[in-house]
Formats: structure tokens, C-alpha cells, sequence
């Protein structure tokens, strides 16, 4: 293996691993274990648990930017494919063994992180509610959705809700998370 796969099987196995541990559990024993090198390798890559973690949420910004720069190149006009794309992300999550969104994995543990990790998952909830912000503003601009008061209030709204529907689809009640999405077009008086 390069050093580059290296370091990015390194944060493939963090990524796992918070999700089954949270960060505050997460070991570089843990990652050297699964990925069968020894501990030292990892501290190459990422000297302290602090570099590891925050290269983690800067992975997940990036992949984020992308997924919404590729929603928005193709279904920019239609906000409400764009809040479909929107509500897919903490669904990938929930399919994969009923995990939660990695965000309120982080969220959750915000009292235990390095500061620079929580600046990083700060930024991806503010990216979030940025994209929804828009969302929301196009769809009710073109009226397609119907709410009461600021786009940017109702996008933290929603956020909270979809995370905490995230949290309890984890709990091996993945149908939680698909009825709060059926609840939230309706609230948005969305036609499907």
C-alpha cells in the first residue's frame, strides 16, 4: 500500500470506528489493529488522536461540498430533488448497520473533542444549513414548499429533527427516520 491509501484506509477504519465507539472510545490500537500495522504507522500519518480526528471532519466537508456541488449542477432548479438529496445523507448512514449520521455521532460528544475537530464539524453543520437555507428559499420561492417564518429557522429545524431521527433510526428502527421524512414533506405541504 502507498502512503496515500495508507492514510486514507486509516481514515476509512476512524470513520467505522467512531461510528461504533465515538471519538472519545476511538484508539489508535484500535485502528492498528484492523488495519494490521502498529500503532507507530498511524502516528506517522496522524501524530496526535487531535490530527486524526480533524482530518476525519475535513474529509467529510469535502466529501460533503461535493455531493451538494453535484446536486446542485444537476437538479439546481428543482429544490425539491435537492431536499430529497439532502435527507439521502443520514439514510446512508442509518443503511449501513443502522449507524447514525457521523455529525451527531460528533455532536454528542462535542465535550470531548479538540477544539480544532470541533471548529471543523461546526463549519460541516453550518455548510448543511447554508445548502438547506437555499433549498428551502428556492422551493418556497417557486412554491413548491410552504412554511412559516425564516428559511434559515426552519433549516435548523429541520436539521435537529432529521438528526434526532438519525440517533433513533440507529437503534435498529431504520422506518423512524423514513416516517419523520414523510412528516417533514407534509409539513412542507410538498406533493410527492
Amino acid at each position: 500500500m502507498n502512503k496515500q491509501d495508507t492514510r486514507q484506509a486509516i481514515l476509512d477504519i476512524t470513520a467505522e470506528l467512531i461510528q461504533e465507539l465515538g471519538y472519545k472510545g476511538l484508539s489508535y490500537k484500535h485502528i492498528s489493529e484492523r488495519l494490521g500495522v502498529k500503532n507507530a504507522a498511524i502516528h506517522y500519518y496522524f501524530p496526535a488522536k487531535a490530527d486524526l480526528g480533524s482530518a476525519y471532519v475535513e474529509q467529510m466537508i469535502v466529501q460533503f461540498e461535493q455531493y451538494r456541488d453535484h446536486l446542485n449542477s444537476k437538479y439546481g432548479d428543482q429544490p425539491v430533488r435537492l431536499l430529497n438529496g439532502l435527507t439521502a445523507i443520514p439514510r446512508s448512514f442509518i443503511s449501513k448497520q443502522g449507524m447514525s449520521c457521523p455529525l451527531g455521532t460528533l455532536d454528542a460528544e462535542r465535550n470531548f473533542l479538540p477544539e480544532s475537530m470541533l471548529l471543523a464539524s461546526r463549519q460541516l453543520s453550518r455548510l448543511l444549513c447554508e445548502w438547506l437555507t437555499e433549498i428551502l428559499e428556492k422551493g418556497q420561492k417557486q412554491q413548491l414548499m410552504h412554511f412559516s417564518g425564516v428559511a434559515n429557522n426552519k433549516a435548523l429545524a429541520i436539521l435537529s429533527m432529521l438528526q434526532g431521527a438519525s440517533l433513533m433510526a440507529s437503534a435498529n428502527q431504520a422506518q423512524i427516520y423514513e416516517d419523520v421524512i414523510e412528516q417533514l414533506f407534509l409539513d412542507l405541504a410538498i406533493k410527492s
